[in-house]
């Protein structure tokens, strides 16, 4: 993370499970929670954290949007306990680079694109870069797969 960072910051997961958030808040530095204007906002499983008006209003307050998430291998639905993992499995984290949007919000507020066609800009790119995420997290996952059974 840039200390000198002034511009707020989105993450953007593929919530295949209910551990990315909490794996992903498990690498972020200590400090980062003890100043709110450098907290980001994230992604949270709405099945889990926005079930009651408690959790809901604590977890918006922690800078959470609401998702609906599919399941997977790790944190399936489909279980007597949804809040513990099932063991076992491989985990893949990948983390991309930032994504700079200043030339497009440039255009932006120079009027040379209005604000629909900038959010559709600005929303492929993020679509896109999923994408790749999601080749090199696939690739990664297949090679640990065949060094596991080699």
């Amino acid at each position: 993370m840039d200390p000198n960072r002034t511009r707020p910051i989105l993450t953007v997961a593929n919530y295949l499970s209910t551990l990315d958030d909490p794996l992903l808040w498990g690498s972020i530095p200590f400090k980062n929670f003890l100043s709110l204007h450098r907290a980001r906002w994230t992604l949270g499983a709405q099945e889990i954290c926005f079930t009651t008006p408690i959790l809901s209003r604590f977890f918006a307050l922690g800078q959470v949007i609401p998702t609906v998430r599919w399941l997977e291998k790790v944190m399936p639905k489909e279980r007597d306990h949804t809040w513990i993992p099932l063991f076992g499995e491989n985990v893949v984290i990948v983390y991309g680079d930032p994504i700079d949007f200043k030339d497009i919000l440039a255009n932006y507020h120079t009027g040379k694109t209005d604000e629909v066609t900038t959010r559709i800009i600005i929303t492929n790119v993020i679509f896109r870069t999923m994408a790749e995420l999601k080749k090199k997290s696939e690739l990664l996952e297949a090679k640990k797969f065949k060094e596991s059974y080699s």
